[in-house]
């Protein structure tokens, strides 16, 4: 008759359990990096009239959740846009230039949208490298 004899098998179950509680921290710089190559697509993108509204491209607060978290990537400070309208949020700015206008004056440009699709790899890529880099100063 066989035998099957396991040593260690307590211990390899509480990497495990280490593994499912990964840090707050390592979360947040994961949600930060993946964020910054989200701002780099969308500042490449953006339509450079003058370049404020790229500029103005901030990552923003980092939120955890049950299911992971999220990070907001937003355009900051108003834009100088004709004497007419005066100074508008860069926020309504970016949403006119992504989705159009009703009239069709304005074409819709979806460089967010775009920027988004591009950058999705290279922010994945960016957030495993710091989770590789938490397992590795774990002995993982």
């Amino acid at each position: 008759m066989a035998s099957l004899t396991v040593n260690g098998l307590d211990e390899l179950e509480l990497t495990f359990a280490d593994l499912a509680r990964i840090p707050d921290g390592v979360k947040r710089q994961m949600l930060q990096q993946g964020g910054e190559k989200i701002r780099e697509a969308q500042k490449q993108n953006a339509p450079k009239d003058t370049g404020k509204l790229a500029d103005s491209i901030t990552v923003g607060n980092y939120r955890l959740t049950s299911d992971g978290g999220h990070v907001d990537i937003y355009f900051r400070g108003t834009h100088h846009t004709t004497k007419k309208q005066g100074a508008q949020p860069n926020a309504k700015v970016a949403n006119v230039l992504e989705y159009g206008t009703k009239d069709g004056s304005k074409p819709a440009t979806q460089f967010i949208r775009k920027s988004n699709e591009q950058s999705a790899d290279a922010a994945a890529e960016a957030e495993l490298n710091v989770y590789s880099d938490w397992l590795a100063s774990n002995n993982v």
